[in-house]
């Protein structure tokens, strides 16, 4: 039981980092989009 409680108390605060993380990225990523909307090419080049 121990085992899993400490499972659960870790992976918890992770996942809801994971979630921030991925939604402040979609938006940093929508941003950049509408900013550089007249070249599309070039945004994908810069990964």
């Amino acid at each position: 039981m121990k085992k899993n409680y400490v499972k659960t108390v870790l992976c918890v605060p992770v996942f809801l980092w994971i979630m921030g993380a991925s939604v402040l990225f979609a938006q940093e990523v929508k941003a950049v989009k509408l900013k550089k909307s007249p070249r599309p090419q070039s945004s994908q080049r810069g990964k």
